[in-house]
């Protein structure tokens, strides 16, 4: 008796589950079996297995083959390999691997930049709860990501799911956004509510925002120099630049710590060596005056020459300072071109530098101007990146 075709359909479909469970296991397996290698540094093995568990359709596989392909480990780096890998796992809904895709077209590693396909495998993983990908989105919102629309509002909302699910960057950012009221309604106190939830959690920018809310008695709580210099150290101890300039300032004025120069300096030092410009500036003003250190005028004219090449509030300053140095031979041969060079740039906007910029150039031939006014000309034109000391 011939058996009726529906029942042959039936057991070649059961054959096939039968199967293609087996291949399952083997894949899980071959994937369990890699990541111990992997932590063993057994690297050889851990992307054998992995890759045997990845060409079977494991998208934990795939997206571990993908970590290992961008960072190196174990692998020889390969953002294309990466990306194949890390879209396999994304096709299959996998939220670290959209997340992880998301980031590669951000960056433009193994593709090229494209920020709305960022922000929509950002968004998929988004969706799925994904905490790291809820900021991604939260922060292109926030703007300056053409051509994701600019959406403060949406930022917000995103940054309040991942900080609801305790992630201490999504629970700063939204910190930030209650302090500066320009979306949400201004309420220092639950702003300060969200950067504590973030400093609890070792996050150095919010640890630095407690210190400073404690510091100038804001956000609903009282003035308390011992906290704020509690949490600017915790925050210093993670390298935090602006956690080490203002510990330093905290040090010297014996505020909520013993009164301690010394410190002072060294943790200044240690704020200026980040890069920090405002730690350069005071340290190098440090360093001139000779009041809290031994007067160095080797060491100030080298920190007021760093600070004298970036853009901002203590540049102008510093290119006096310089110029008055080289003016006057203070801790360095005096040069007359170098002083004018430094006191144009100077005297745009201090009458005193002005003063001293005329003084050097009634001393200096006119084609020695010249030079120098076109040396000052380069120097403005140059990108911030690229400005060096001018040589004469």
């Amino acid at each position: 008796m011939k058996s009726k075709p529906g029942w042959r359909w039936l057991a070649v479909w059961l054959l096939w589950l039968v199967c293609a469970s087996a291949l399952a296991n083997d894949a899980e397996t071959a994937y369990q079996n890699g990541t111990a290698a992997f932590k063993q540094k057994d690297y050889a093995t851990a992307v054998a297995e992995l890759t045997a568990a990845a060409q079977a359709g494991h998208a934990k596989a795939q997206n571990t083959l993908a970590a290992m392909y961008y960072s190196g480990r174990g692998v020889t780096k390969d953002y294309e390999q990466a990306r194949d890998w890390a879209l396999k796992a994304a096709n299959q809904g996998h939220a670290e691997a959209q997340n992880n895709l998301g980031f590669l077209y951000f960056r433009g590693h193994g593709v090229a930049k494209n920020y709305e396909q960022a922000r929509d495998w950002f968004l998929k993983a988004a969706n799925q709860g994904h905490v790291r990908a809820q900021v991604s989105l939260g922060n292109m919102h926030l703007g300056g990501y053409d051509p994701v629309e600019t959406d403060g509002l949406l930022a917000a909302i995103w940054f309040r799911r991942a900080a609801d699910q305790g992630d201490a960057e999504g629970q700063v950012q939204l910190g930030r956004m209650y302090e500066d009221g320009k979306v949400l309604v201004k309420n220092p106190e639950l702003a300060l509510h969200w950067q504590r939830k973030a400093a609890e959690q070792g996050l150095a920018a919010a640890q630095v925002r407690l210190a400073a809310a404690y510091a100038r008695g804001t956000g609903g709580v009282k003035q308390d120099s011992a906290q704020a210099a509690q949490w600017f150290q915790k925050a210093a101890d993670q390298g935090d630049s602006a956690a080490l300039y203002n510990l330093a300032w905290l040090y010297q004025a014996g505020r909520g710590v013993p009164q301690d120069s010394s410190r002072s300096v060294a943790l200044m030092q240690q704020a200026a060596e980040q890069g920090l410009v405002d730690a350069q500036y005071q340290l190098a003003k440090i360093y001139r005056e000779g009041k809290v250190v031994p007067r160095d005028m080797e060491k100030a004219l080298l920190w007021y020459g760093k600070v004298a090449n970036q853009n901002g509030r203590n540049a102008p300053p510093a290119h006096f300072a310089l110029g008055l140095a080289y003016f006057e031979g203070q801790g360095i041969d005096k040069d007359l071109r170098t002083a004018l060079f430094w006191l144009t740039l100077a005297g745009e906007n201090d009458i005193s530098a002005e003063a001293f910029r005329k003084q050097a150039q009634a001393q200096l031939p006119p084609a020695d101007v010249a030079r120098v006014n076109a040396e000052v000309a380069r120097w403005k034109a140059a990108p911030a990146d690229a400005k060096a000391n001018p040589r004469f």
